[in-house]
């Protein structure tokens, strides 16, 4: 059983990049019949965050950069390659985004508006590299058209 003192101390680096309220509904999460299953989410998105490459880590590595992490918002999709979130003003990510399902880009994201305009993280991301995610999205905007 995971000790609840160990999953609070986690909060801290999770409040950097992820919303009040989806924070508030992993800790929900805690205190349910699968509260094990919550924990284990709280544990590996700070697991992620502490070792996320930070801005310019990556730097060369071009398609073959891992994406860390995933946000979503209705046809919007954001991942997050480099994270700097050593705190006001710097909470930027370096990333692949696709605003409303149009074609994707690399560059650098603002965190703080991404969670203030509704962006969810993905807690079931499985780690993707920037080419491959550049390819999925590249072809589902394609196929979109193509019909």
């Amino acid at each position: 059983m995971i000790i609840a003192e160990s999953i609070f101390s986690r909060i801290g680096n999770l409040r950097k990049v992820m919303s009040d309220h989806q924070i508030a509904c992993l800790l929900s999460g805690t205190k349910g019949v699968e509260s094990e299953h919550y924990k284990d989410l709280i544990i590996k998105v700070d697991d992620i965050v502490a070792k996320c490459p930070l801005t310019y880590q990556t730097d060369g590595q071009g398609d073959n950069a891992i994406c860390q992490m995933h946000y979503f918002k209705g046809d919007s999709d954001v991942y997050i390659v480099e994270l700097d979130v050593a705190g006001p003003p710097h909470t930027q990510a370096y990333g692949v985004i696709r605003l409303n399902g149009g074609y994707p880009e690399l560059g650098y994201i603002d965190l703080d508006e991404l969670i203030k305009y509704g962006f969810e993280l993905d807690l079931y991301y499985a780690q993707q590299t920037v080419g491959e995610v550049m390819r999925k999205l590249t072809y589902e905007q394609t196929r979109r058209y193509r019909k």
